[in-house]
């Protein structure tokens, strides 16, 4: 499946419209949600990558959260520094599985 917008924003309604409509429900650890499998997300204008809907802090969390994946590390408090909810994760609070 391959879905195409011109801005992020576009994608993301489009996408959740197909969540909505064709998703597939989970329980993993986290809790229970809707997947959508093998797609394809394409947003035609490179420079409407940013939602006018988020808040400024939210840039700033997606950017530690991809920090922490890259790192490879479980600790909760690099992940809470950006994300406080992640304690609510943690089963020793001082780590977090995921990364």
């Amino acid at each position: 499946m391959h879905i195409v917008e011109d801005t992020l924003d576009d994608l993301l309604r489009s996408v959740f419209q197909k969540l909505f409509r064709d998703g597939i429900r989970v329980n993993p650890s986290k809790g229970q949600n809707t997947e959508l499998f093998g797609v394809l997300l394409e947003i035609r204008n490179p420079r409407a990558r940013l939602s006018r809907t988020e808040t400024k802090g939210t840039v700033f969390s997606c950017l530690g959260e991809t920090l922490w994946y890259l790192a490879k590390s479980n600790k909760l408090d690099f992940i809470e520094y950006y994300l406080p909810d992640y304690g609510q994760y943690s089963d020793d609070q001082k780590t977090v599985h995921g990364a």
